[in-house]
């Protein structure tokens, strides 16, 4: 493993979206990689067995410091190697596992287990930063080509993806956008449409999935044959959130349908508290998806300038509001956030203008503590608000695909 990994030459690779990814990414502890969902990894910094938020924080500041100063290998251990030596997380130490209550040896640090960490999250923010890059750039190159891997020893699970060439939105990239497991230098090359057609545009795919059970919990775990389950995901951090809430709620399913009248309040007000931890992280203060952004502002001035062609090509989503409990419950729903198509937004500042949007959208910050009635027509959900701009409503509807809340119509009425 590590022969393939020194391959990768990081000090050339340095940028500013890996960075800003990894560095405001929260801590989470976790005794196992399977303990995590797979996006959580996007939007969380996680080692496994190192419980202590001190422990994590230092290595973090590592990881950190080796992405700003392109530090190698050698130096990244010689900082941190001494540090986790003195707080007793290195070699082999017995441990007790808090869900099982069984107290047995584990491996805690080593000079392989900090190569792994070190690698596998500069691998991580690396992919993350070219996400950025590649939304930024699709207009002009819209396909994806799965690439081998640059490592000396290719493995065999991951050649079944070489080769595949599809549009950069397709839920495909949503699974196996590399790396797809420690130690992977699979990677992806951006096509034009004339590039991608030469080479020969894949068809759509199905993937082959297996199932992976946590030993620990008996959960199951599901992902693509040949990916490492924990990761199945994206690596951006804003893709991550939007399919992070529907991942948890479906672990509802697990819990005895006897015990599910009795758990159901303090369950959703979990997933809230949850959804609303993942929005308020450090790392997407600089690059949220809220309306109440720096970003969204320039995006919308950006929306009135673009022709009616563009705003139709236009697929990024903002979150305009957070459901409570209570909304969930009177609409028969399992979503937490709203989100706000830029489609719908540019077509809403062409017919009210700017400034009109301007004050709706900042009206739905209040929303929640106005709400005149709820209702559900259709599969679509309406709800009806004030604020000190009058009466609004807005229209959603459940994204059959994506399992997102989307708003559909948004007016002052």
């Amino acid at each position: 493993m590590g022969d393939e990994y020194d391959e990768a030459n990081f000090a050339k690779l340095i940028n500013f979206e890996a960075l800003a990814n990894f560095k405001g990414k929260s801590l989470l502890s976790s005794y196992s990689y399977l303990d995590m969902l797979a996006r959580e990894h996007a939007v969380a910094f996680s080692v496994a067995k190192m419980l202590d938020e001190d422990m994590l924080s230092e290595t973090q500041d590592a990881i950190t410091a080796a992405l700003a100063n392109g530090t190698d290998f050698r130096d990244f251990e010689k900082r941190l190697k001494p540090y986790l030596m003195s707080r007793g997380w290195w070699g082999e130490q017995v441990m007790t596992d808090p869900v099982t209550g069984e107290r047995k040896a584990v491996q805690l640090g080593s000079t392989r287990r900090l190569r792994t960490i070190y690698h596998t999250n500069l691998h991580s923010s690396y992919a993350a930063g070219q996400w950025q890059r590649i939304q930024d750039t699709k207009a002009a190159l819209p396909y994806l080509q799965y690439m081998p891997s640059v490592a000396g020893r290719k493995r065999d699970e991951h050649k079944r993806y070489y080769g595949i060439i599809r549009p950069v939105d397709d839920p495909i990239w949503q699974r196996i956008m590399p790396p797809n497991g420690y130690g992977c230098l699979c990677w992806v090359k951006q096509l034009t449409r004339a590039q991608a057609e030469r080479a020969g545009i894949s068809d759509e795919i199905e993937l082959d999935e297996v199932e992976t059970e946590n030993p620990r919990t008996g959960d199951k775990i599901k992902s693509p044959q040949g990916i490492d389950p924990s990761f199945d995901h994206n690596h951006d951090r804003l893709t991550a959130i939007r399919s992070l809430y529907s991942e948890k709620a479906q672990t509802w399913s697990h819990v005895p349908k006897a015990k599910q009248a009795a758990k159901a309040e303090q369950y959703k007000l979990d997933l809230d508290n949850y959804m609303q931890t993942v929005l308020d992280m450090p790392s997407l203060k600089p690059m949220t998806p809220h309306i109440n952004t720096e970003q969204f502002a320039e995006r919308l001035t950006a929306l009135s300038k673009m022709s009616a062609a563009d705003i139709a090509k236009a697929d990024r989503q903002w979150a305009v509001a957070s459901m409570s409990a209570s909304v969930q419950d009177q609409l028969g729903i399992d979503n937490v956030i709203a989100w706000l198509p830029e489609r719908l937004l540019g077509d809403m500042v062409g017919k009210m203008g700017l400034d009109d949007v301007r004050a709706l959208l900042a009206s739905t910050s209040d929303m929640l503590g106005s709400i005149e009635q709820i209702s559900k027509s259709g599969g679509q959900y309406v709800i009806t608000y004030t604020s000190d701009k009058g009466l609004h409503k807005m229209t959603l509807a459940v994204d059959s695909e994506l399992k997102t809340l989307n708003i559909i119509e948004l007016v002052r009425m």
